[in-house]
């Protein structure tokens, strides 16, 4: 029969974080220590009394002062290097100037760009269904000005003829006057600036929130759930 002995991994774990020239009396320790336990109260406890010692042995400093030691002729020569460098710059200061702010102008536009791009990149994300979302528009000129139209058969057709469309939503932006019925049947009206005239699909290819009510309350009867009214 095999002869048992302590986990392996525990003793790895004890090699990895504690000094090599105590590492040979530590281990014999717990090699007899287990050779004890092992007697007293049988493997399993003996084995899980070597992880509790080797854990208890743990400190974060004997770690950080074998993994990341100094040395202090390292300390003397950055010090040096940092007065020669203040020294450097204190005889040289136009020239140091522009190089300061150069760097500094630098870092600045990189930071500019990154967030730039992290917001063109992020633009209306938080659509479920937004990877697979395509903006579909025609470009004419009135008078010089450039404006953007799209046909309001433009959608239906493109999903008639390209079976990759699955689903499409026209928009239209206008302002109008809003009326609706109140809690005593009174009709209310008021204009609205900023409203928009979707199709009733609208709301299952993107993902807004609700303020008030719910999709049914967008259909308008009129043109036959046609479109539905976002405001």
């Amino acid at each position: 029969m095999n002869k048992p002995t302590p986990p392996k991994f525990i003793l790895r774990f004890l090699a990895w974080f504690c000094p090599p020239s105590l590492y040979e009396s530590i281990e014999g320790d717990l090699l007899e220590r287990f050779e004890e336990d092992l007697k007293l109260v049988g493997e399993k406890k003996a084995k899980r009394r070597t992880m509790l010692n080797v854990l208890k042995f743990f400190r974060l400093e004997i770690v950080l002062r074998n993994r990341f030691s100094i040395n202090v002729n390292s300390v003397s020569m950055l010090q040096n290097y940092t007065k020669i460098t203040l020294r450097n710059l204190n005889k040289r200061k136009a020239y140091a100037f522009i190089n300061v702010f150069g760097l500094a102008v630098g870092v600045a536009a990189c930071l500019v760009i990154g967030k730039h791009v992290e917001f063109e990149t992020s633009y209306e994300s938080f659509h479920t269904k937004a990877k697979n979302i395509y903006r579909v528009v025609s470009s004419f000129y009135t008078d010089g000005a450039k404006e953007s139209y799209s046909g309001y058969d433009l959608g239906p057709t493109l999903q008639q003829d390209l079976p990759e469309v699955k689903s499409i939503a026209r928009l239209h932006g206008n302002s109008s006057v809003v009326s609706f019925l109140d809690k005593q049947g009174k009709t209310v009206r008021f204009y609205e600036n900023r409203i928009n005239a979707v199709d009733s699909s609208f709301l299952k290819m993107f993902t807004f929130r609700f303020v008030y009510g719910n999709e049914d309350a967008l259909i308008n009867r009129r043109f036959a759930s046609e479109y539905s009214f976002h405001v």
